[in-house]
């Protein structure tokens, strides 16, 4: 064969193969595209899934019961679930102004105390959580520090602040937030802390409950230490200073 014409060959036979290439590639990476998107769309739906159903439903477990039942066998799972409007009216209000003060005026995310806890972070943190952002943890994720939940923290708070009302949003709270080891919901923590009814406690057990929640795994409403007390002095002061939310006033 002439030179020439075998040079040529080759120069085609080259020029092909990053052509044959190409589709192979693409190929490739829509088949991972299609398998992201079967993973994510799941993902992404299960989260309005589940908070529809609890604007109507009261759940009957949550994931941090599941999460403390394989930490602490040992633990009792004390639940009484209460209706909003059969709680202490100052209850609600304790909580709400110790947790979150700015819960009726916010959408989920309090940017003020976000703000303020950023610039706190150098000198010993500052929690910036919001009562919505807790019972999100509470009922659908875990306990715990870590990015991810708190991305997935941030998305179902998106979608509660949407799907339910600020009294459902309390409602939920008030019963699966943790009042003891392995007592959830204020009208359980009544029971473990002073073997009394949620509805038989005065303003200063009321108070006191309400104290222990920034660490009610270790804090105690019956025995208090210093800080409990600190804190429920803190609480019976501010409730009669601060004005109560008209939504509150039912």
């Amino acid at each position: 064969m002439h030179p020439a014409v075998a040079g040529c060959n080759l120069t085609l036979q080259f020029g092909k193969m990053p052509q044959a290439t190409k589709p192979a590639a693409k190929s490739r990476k829509h088949r991972a595209l299609r398998w992201l998107l079967l993973i994510l769309i799941p993902l992404a739906l299960t989260a309005p899934v589940q908070v529809l159903y609890v604007r109507s439903n009261d759940p009957a477990t949550t994931t941090v019961i599941w999460q403390r039942s394989l930490q602490h066998a040992d633990w009792p799972c004390e639940q009484i679930w209460s209706p909003l409007q059969e709680m202490p009216a100052e209850l609600i209000w304790f909580t709400v102004l110790s947790e979150d003060g700015r819960f009726f005026d916010h959408h989920g995310i309090d940017w003020i105390e976000m703000r303020k806890a950023l610039e706190a972070s150098g000198t010993g943190g500052r929690g910036a959580s919001t009562i919505t952002m807790q019972t999100a943890r509470s009922l659908f994720l875990w306990q715990g520090r870590s990015y991810v939940r708190k991305v997935l923290e941030i998305y179902y708070t998106w979608w509660m602040e949407r799907l339910l009302s600020k009294k459902r949003i309390l409602e939920l709270y008030l019963n699966v937030l943790e009042t003891g080891p392995g007592v959830y919901g204020m009208a359980a923590g009544a029971a473990y802390h002073f073997n009394q009814p949620l509805s038989q406690l005065d303003r200063s057990q009321l108070a006191l409950l309400v104290a222990i929640l920034p660490n009610p795994i270790e804090r105690v409403a019956h025995s208090p230490s210093s800080a409990v007390t600190a804190k429920q002095r803190w609480i019976l002061k501010y409730a009669t200073r601060w004005q109560k939310p008209e939504e509150l006033e039912y």
